[in-house]
């Protein structure tokens, strides 16, 4: 049977949204990496989230890039579910032809075969989502900024936008994996970022972490083993409280159950006793 993807493979058509706030001394170089790629996308949007340094100016000055500025004024979504409200602002702006689309976050460094050797995995091993590694980082499902989706089952699923909950790109993993279709990391393609993740904003990362744990219906104990990896790895038995308090907050709004059900199998798994190694993978993942 021949691969869905087999048109896409020679010229596949790419949008990319990137959402800045504040990130003169960023932008210009993910931009760069993103315009010099060796398929280069149809589109490159940026969604300035009012910006008060010279982010927008930036942006605006090249020649590929439509830069729209995001109405609604507000601190900081940074980790909090409305995030997704921006990210959607950019994806409306997306053609509907596209083959593919990705969101890149406004500090990260894209090698230059990114795209290419992404989108031919994809084709190659019938792939709805993939992505590559930060530089110096570990993970085993596909990270939100930079993965690229199959823009077509993206748009079925959900008419190309996140849904404006905590945890909105682990969604798109699990909703992937509940429909049967496939996802891959490819460390292969190490991109970098250019300030550390998670700078500026740990202190409330942890609690809306546990918010997102809770809507996608991560079970207690993988909660528990999680908090306590992080109290030892990063000194900080407050972070690990912090994650455990949003997991307990019942505010937050739930999932659909295909999507809980997908997270509660594999964190069963992932927490036996008979499975060390995942439980080491998971320390390296914090």
């Amino acid at each position: 049977m021949k691969s869905h993807h087999s048109c896409k493979c020679c010229n596949p058509k790419i949008g990319t949204v990137t959402i800045a706030k504040n990130e003169e001394s960023n932008i210009a170089k993910t931009l760069e990496s993103i315009l010099s790629q060796t398929v280069k996308p149809k589109q490159v949007i940026v969604v300035d989230d009012g910006s008060t340094d010279k982010t927008y100016e930036i942006a605006s000055s090249f020649e590929d890039v439509k830069v729209i500025s995001f109405p609604i004024k507000h601190e900081n979504w940074v980790t909090k579910k409305e995030l997704a409200k921006v990210v959607n602002y950019g994806l409306i702006e997306l053609d509907g032809d596209l083959d593919f689309a990705t969101a890149i976050g406004s500090d990260e460094v894209l090698p230059p075969n990114h795209f290419q050797y992404l989108t031919k995995k994809m084709a190659d091993e019938n792939l709805i989502i993939a992505s590559g590694v930060i530089k110096g980082e570990y993970s085993t499902i596909p990270r939100g900024s930079g993965r690229i989706v199959d823009w077509k089952w993206w748009m079925q699923v959900s008419g190309g936008l996140y849904p404006v909950n905590y945890g909105f790109e682990s969604w798109m993993i699990a909703k992937c994996k509940a429909m049967g279709k496939g996802f891959k990391v490819f460390p292969e393609i190490e991109s970098y970022v250019q300030r550390p993740t998670g700078t500026n904003y740990k202190n409330k990362l942890y609690l809306h972490r546990g918010h997102a744990y809770r809507a996608l219906g991560y079970n207690r104990r993988f909660v528990l083993i999680r908090a306590m990896l992080m109290a030892i790895k990063y000194k900080s038995p407050y972070s690990g409280y912090r994650m455990i308090k949003g997991f307990l907050d019942k505010s937050v709004d739930n999932y659909e159950q295909d999507i809980r059900d997908y997270f509660r199998n594999l964190q069963d798994e992932q927490t036996s006793i008979f499975n060390i190694r995942d439980l080491v993978n998971r320390y390296r993942e914090l």
